[in-house]
């Protein structure tokens, strides 16, 4: 099975661009020079045509943006997820001196997700399904057994990052499909992983809370 990985992130230039490496477990995926298709620019994908102002929608616009004209999108295969994913971030662009420094390049990611690729065409029926809180399971009591924010990751998201910083995103298998390690939130929505089809016998997740305003966004990036 193949997944997709997939961040956006924007970039405040100081005077050159970051490098990534993306690694999934030890083998290198991509090397990822930074560009002007990178630059902060904070925008969002849901116009005012589908969400207008003061709708029940307007969450979308304010929350769910992008900050840089491009989302880079890798297809990796699950033989290379067996513990984690890491970006290598090469940034040393700043203009220290004798121990100051007033100016540097940023990093910012407003998401990083992965989600398996037999997936891409349903994303919208995942959305259909559970955006109205239905069956809502959240006053479960099994804590450790829940997976958060699926498909997203909340580590290092909307945060500005600096300097040389290598970042790592465990990869787990507590169900049908390989996800990133979130940890529960009470008063989340969650729902049974057998009844959204998304449990497997001998994996020990038996609730998952769907990121139903970032699936909008994978949705509207992987089917353009």
């Amino acid at each position: 099975m193949n997944y997709y990985f997939g961040f956006n992130l924007g970039v405040k230039l100081y005077k050159n661009f970051p490098t990534l490496k993306i690694y999934a477990d030890d083998r290198l995926v991509d090397l990822i020079h930074l560009d002007e298709s990178n630059l902060y620019n904070d925008h969002n994908i849901f116009d005012r045509k589908t969400y207008p102002a003061g709708s029940d929608g307007d969450i979308y616009w304010h929350n769910d943006r992008l900050v840089s004209d491009k989302v880079h999108l890798f297809e990796i295969s699950d033989k290379y997820l067996n513990r984690e994913i890491t970006i290598d971030i090469d940034n040393s662009d700043s203009n220290y001196t004798n121990g100051f420094m007033t100016k540097s390049t940023l990093i910012y990611f407003s998401n990083i997700f992965l989600i398996p690729a037999s997936l891409h065409t349903t994303i919208a029926d995942i959305v259909a399904k559970y955006e109205t809180g239905e069956n809502d399971e959240k006053d479960h009591t099994e804590q450790s057994k829940s997976i958060s924010y699926w498909p997203m990751t909340k580590k290092y998201i909307r945060t500005f990052l600096g300097g040389n910083t290598v970042l790592k995103f465990p990869v787990r298998q507590d169900m049908k499909y390989k996800h990133f390690d979130n940890e529960y939130h009470k008063g989340h929505t969650y729902y049974s992983t057998a009844k959204a089809q998304f449990g497997k016998s001998g994996h020990d997740a038996k609730y998952i809370n769907f990121c139903i305003r970032y699936l909008r966004m994978i949705d509207q990036v992987i089917n353009k």
